[in-house]
């Protein structure tokens, strides 16, 4: 069987960072196919991040976004992850990582930032809700909305990537991105391997991709990747 393609479709940027990530760990030869489901979009600062005690940030879009919003840097930036961590600090933010998924960031901001004022720098469309996860014993969260992700259709290499028979491994990193190529997931040719960031990504996919999906067991790159390897082993194997 030939070796398989990796079809990536995150943001522009988080693809190639992914890509090169993959190759470093799998090979340079497997070739990756970057077709972005989503176009960001930044939008203007509507509120002062001056009047509030710190920053959270669910993604590296939203470091971006307020990096390109705002010239303010001398804040505390609580991150869900190390990426996103790693993204607050080159901006020039004093970052602190929850090391993990929502939940965990709920976890940190309720035990580090109790009666503190935070602004959540978030895009129009979100996983699930911070400020329940976080409840009553946090802190007092106001979001802010400063990207927009914008559908955008398949490239036509990766339309034929889809329609071929060399087989596809297909990282998702959330359940909207599933939600998006169900459809041409549900219409494919070619032997589909897919990698899920958590269990809410496997159930936006159709159900007939659900069963053979691989859910990372960390919630960041380093856990898709190992869901990488599972799928590569599955394929030399079959």
């Amino acid at each position: 069987m030939s070796r398989p393609r990796l079809l990536l479709t995150r943001p522009e940027l988080q693809s190639r960072v992914f890509a090169e990530m993959a190759q470093e760990r799998f090979g340079a030869d497997l070739e990756a196919v970057i077709s972005p489901l989503l176009r960001i979009e930044h939008l203007p600062l509507t509120r002062d991040p001056a009047g509030f005690d710190g920053l959270v940030f669910t993604s590296r879009n939203g470091v971006a976004a307020f990096a390109a919003a705002s010239d303010l840097r001398d804040m505390t930036a609580w991150c869900v992850g190390d990426a996103t961590a790693r993204a607050a600090a080159a901006a020039g933010l004093s970052a602190r990582s929850a090391a993990g998924a929502l939940a965990d960031l709920a976890q940190t901001l309720r035990r580090d930032a109790a009666g503190l004022t935070v602004l959540q720098v978030r895009g129009r469309h979100v996983a699930g809700d911070l400020a329940a996860l976080v409840g009553p014993a946090g802190p007092r969260i106001t979001e802010a909305i400063l990207y927009e992700q914008h559908p955008q259709p398949l490239t036509s290499a990766a339309r034929a990537a889809l329609s071929g028979t060399t087989p596809l491994l297909l990282p998702l990193f959330s359940p909207r991105s599933a939600g998006l190529i169900a459809p041409e997931i549900a219409n494919a040719n070619a032997p589909l391997h897919i990698a899920a960031m958590s269990p809410a990504v496997v159930e936006a996919l159709p159900l007939q991709a659900r069963g053979g999906a691989v859910t990372a067991p960390t919630p960041d790159a380093e856990g898709m990747l190992r869901a990488l390897a599972e799928l590569l082993q599955r394929v030399k194997s079959a």
